[in-house]
């Protein structure tokens, strides 16, 4: 399936306007070279609670359930990232289980090539994931 991400400045676009980078350009541009696009059916899951991986998330379209022991206790949308998490706790297990609610398009970065972007470039990154 084609996507609008597939045009290198959309997807910059997508990424400039996530929380996490708060219009940053030239830091979106960085982490787009880094990240995977796929998309998701509804009941997809990309993240299950208490595993243990190392990949944080861009949502550039769609809604994802967030839940914990089975529990629907929150939703996530476009602007948002999750898995975050794996930034901070390194080798920790996963806090929720992240569902597919509906047709979701994400962006997918390693924590290795995010904390290298970070360190390297743009701390301003760090800051904005503590908030």
């Amino acid at each position: 399936m084609k996507s609008v991400f597939d045009d290198e400045n959309r997807l910059i676009q997508a990424i400039c306007n996530q929380e996490i980078v708060k219009s940053d350009r030239d830091a979106a541009a960085k982490l787009s070279r880094k990240v995977t696009r796929k998309i998701y059916s509804p009941g997809d899951i990309i993240l299950n609670q208490q595993h243990c991986t190392d990949e944080m998330y861009f949502i550039l379209r769609g809604k994802l359930a967030v839940q914990v022991n089975e529990r629907t206790i929150a939703y996530r949308s476009y602007g948002q990232a999750v898995g975050e998490m794996c930034l901070v706790d390194v080798g920790g297990g996963r806090s929720a289980t992240l569902t597919v609610h509906e047709e979701s398009e994400l962006a997918r970065i390693e924590a290795a090539d995010f904390i290298d972007i970070a360190d390297n470039h743009h701390p301003l990154l760090w800051k904005n994931i503590a908030q």
